[in-house]
């Protein structure tokens, strides 16, 4: 509950201005880009983890036997997520990078401070990590740059956001399988 007005707080502070138009449109086409990675691994989740995707589609992300359907189940929802995209808004918090509130509504505060000074692979990263808040998944860890994805104290790997960041910049890998 703490996170949550921690999250709530962030949320209302910091002026937030329409983000401008050349914002905009690059916003929209890491949006369109994340969607492409995310094909290659629901293609990649089923050829090579065997995970079946016909089963995943009809269960909530949180009702599969596995980490990988539930990682599959998550990323099925953040291309939704996507497609549709997000409602921007930019601040000039130092505070974040990108912030959502989980589950409801399409805004997306993007820094101007940090966000716009990443590179191009980070900032898709950094917006397939705010889709996937949109599906469920949380804040537990944000794993450093040399690192790949683990569980974390209850938390699962395919419930941190971090995970699907650090995929979006190193690879898709299961912990336990491949990504040791």
């Amino acid at each position: 509950m703490k996170n949550l007005l921690i999250l709530f707080s962030l949320m209302l502070s910091h002026q937030s201005l329409a983000c401008n138009d050349w914002q905009k449109t690059d916003l929209r086409h890491y949006e369109l880009q994340a969607v492409e990675i995310i094909k290659n691994w629901l293609d990649r989740l089923e050829s090579k983890y065997q995970v079946d995707m016909n089963s995943v589609r009809n269960r909530s992300p949180r009702n599969t036997q596995s980490q990988t359907e539930m990682a599959a189940g998550i990323l099925m929802c953040s291309q939704k997520v996507l497609e549709k995209g997000f409602n921007y808004q930019c601040t000039n918090s130092t505070e974040y990078t990108a912030i959502t509130m989980p589950l409801f509504g399409r805004e997306v505060k993007i820094s101007d401070v940090g966000f716009w000074r990443l590179h191009h692979p980070a900032k898709v990263a950094v917006v397939l990590h705010e889709s996937t808040h949109k599906c469920g998944t949380n804040d537990a860890i944000y794993f450093k740059d040399d690192e790949r994805p683990r569980n974390h104290g209850f938390y699962g790997w395919a419930t941190i956001a971090s995970t699907y960041e650090v995929w979006a910049l190193q690879g898709l890998c299961i912990p336990g399988q491949d990504c040791d």
